[in-house]
């Protein structure tokens, strides 16, 4: 065993308390899990209790020696590792500031401290928050940092610059002169399109910039002007690239039916964004219900409550079937056809229908769940007690095979 690895005891991972050897009180990091604590990302756990342990040990890790009874070296899963870092980043804000705060004349704590929470330098003294330097280190570690920084830093086009190329959201905390500049702002928008949001009217309501910003993200729709967002190229590339940024278009191109089925074709929920009358047609409805039936909740009344369409968005998905009209919901083909696909849509079936032998037991055989929903009397009918019996034969002999292929 190296000096690398690092011991944790066992039932206080399980509890996910994570207190690590030689280090006291502190939370167990992510980053030094993964820099200065592993090798080949395998750690020593002290086992306290083996027969209460190893039952549970499969949850989160997986055995890489036994060769010391007291300690087992094991490998973290993914889960274990993101939960970890979950529970680290908690108990690290609060205790990082706090030694800052205690330390704000320091300037190697500080930086330590914006290697884990970027607002650490804002709870720095005023000479720290003032230093070129210090704050030009603490911008290449977290472009967040920028907020920390004294306001003639803030100013300052080197500190900015550095900020926004590590981050460029940082922009939000420049000063109003340098969320002007087109060349500080196309940086940050080449770093990340959102940040858009930061720059100053002028820029926002500037094509290039614009287009650009959509290009690196589509959200960044949202912060284009009033204007822009009735460009169509500008609109068009956004929605291909994420169909619900058409919620930020403008009216007229959230009912222009070449924008719209885009849209949806990327993301069926653009749906919802779409305009009364384009809600309102069966192509575009339907394009959006093939990716999930839900979405024919935001069809017209109209829609909903025509046969002919009803019928297609529930073969297209069983789902649908909770946003057919009322009448429709009692229309034995449209129901038939949904709990062929999905036992458990004869929940949205009328009452008659839940009473209706052959309706149940279609959707009892596509899923035993379905049963939930019958009418007391379909309960207990002969025929479904049979079909449920089918379910438990193949349930047994999925979990027999399951056995056989782990021993």
């Amino acid at each position: 065993m190296t000096d690398k690895r690092v011991e944790i005891v066992v039932h206080d991972v399980i509890g996910t308390k994570i207190p690590v050897t030689g280090v006291p009180g502190m939370p167990l990091n992510l980053q030094d899990l993964g820099t200065r604590y592993t090798e080949n990302n395998h750690f020593v756990v002290r086992v306290d209790d083996g027969r209460t342990f190893r039952p549970f040990l499969d949850e989160f890790a997986t055995i890489k020696s036994e060769d010391n009874p007291e300690f087992l070296v094991i490998e973290l899963t993914d889960q274990t590792t993101r939960a970890i870092k979950r529970i680290s980043a908690a108990c690290l804000e609060s205790t990082v500031l706090e030694q800052v705060r205690l330390n704000c004349d320091d300037e190697d704590v500080v930086l330590m401290g914006v290697q884990h929470e970027s607002d650490a330098l804002g709870v720095a003294s005023d000479a720290i928050r003032s230093n070129k330097e210090t704050v030009l280190q603490a911008v290449r570690i977290s472009g967040l940092a920028l907020k920390g920084a004294s306001v003639d830093l803030q100013a300052d086009r080197d500190v900015v610059e550095t900020a926004v190329r590590e981050y460029g959201c940082a922009l939000e905390f420049a000063s109003n002169v340098l969320r002007d500049d087109t060349a500080m702002v196309r940086l940050a928008i080449q770093r990340h399109g959102y940040a858009l949001e930061f720059a100053s009217k002028r820029i926002q309501a500037n094509r290039a910039m614009a287009l650009l910003a959509v290009q690196r993200s589509a959200d960044a729709l949202e912060f284009v002007s009033d204007e822009l967002r009735a460009d169509k190229i500008i609109v068009m590339t956004a929605v291909n690239a994420c169909g619900s940024a058409l919620e930020f278009a403008s009216a007229h191109f959230r009912a222009d039916r070449e924008i719209v089925l885009a849209a949806i074709r990327n993301d069926g929920s653009a749906l919802g964004f779409a305009s009364r009358e384009l809600r309102n047609d069966r192509k575009v409805v339907l394009l959006a219900v093939r990716q999930y039936g839900d979405l024919f909740s935001w069809a017209s009344t109209e829609l909903r409550s025509n046969r002919d369409v009803a019928l297609k968005a529930v073969q297209l998905h069983a789902d649908a079937l909770e946003w057919v009209s009322v009448g429709l919901r009692d229309d034995r083909e449209i129901v038939s056809e949904a709990v062929r696909q999905e036992g458990g849509a004869l929940k949205w079936a009328s009452s008659r229908l839940q009473n209706d032998r052959e309706v149940v037991l279609e959707a009892v055989r596509q899923s035993k769940s379905a049963l939930e929903f019958a009418s007391p009397d379909l309960k207990s009918d002969r025929d479904v007690a049979v079909i449920l019996e089918e379910h438990e034969k193949v349930r047994k002999r999925a979990r027999y095979a399951c056995r056989v292929y782990w021993q």
